[in-house]
């Protein structure tokens, strides 16, 4: 099957959390240069969700690691701690203020 970046993003959302997005851009990308050789890239979008509550889509013996599955507004975002948060949420968070996703 061939998916565009997009696609291959509403269907992992779909079938992670059951939520339907609209909407979707990239946002940012990090390289995380791994010790040992390992090149990983964590690519970050912002999408719009058509009306809905997330639910985990997982076998239940794995819901505990999404039991806390929800919207964060950018303030509470900001204020978690960053090993709640993934790399590269932590380390861009502080700098998406900037962008006008998250401009009043």
């Amino acid at each position: 099957m061939e998916e565009t970046l997009v696609e291959v993003v509403r269907r992992e959302v779909l079938e992670e959390t059951c939520l339907v997005i609209d909407k979707v851009e990239p946002l940012f990308y990090i390289d995380h240069l791994i010790p040992g050789g390992q090149h990983w890239v964590s690519q970050t979008f912002i999408a719009t969700p058509v009306p809905g509550s997330p639910a985990p889509a997982i076998p239940d013996d794995e819901r505990e690691k999404c039991i806390k599955l929800r919207y964060f507004t950018y303030e509470e975002a900001l204020a978690l701690p960053p090993d709640q948060l993934t790399v590269s949420m932590a380390l861009n968070l502080p700098e998406m203020r900037n962008m006008a996703y998250f401009t009043p």
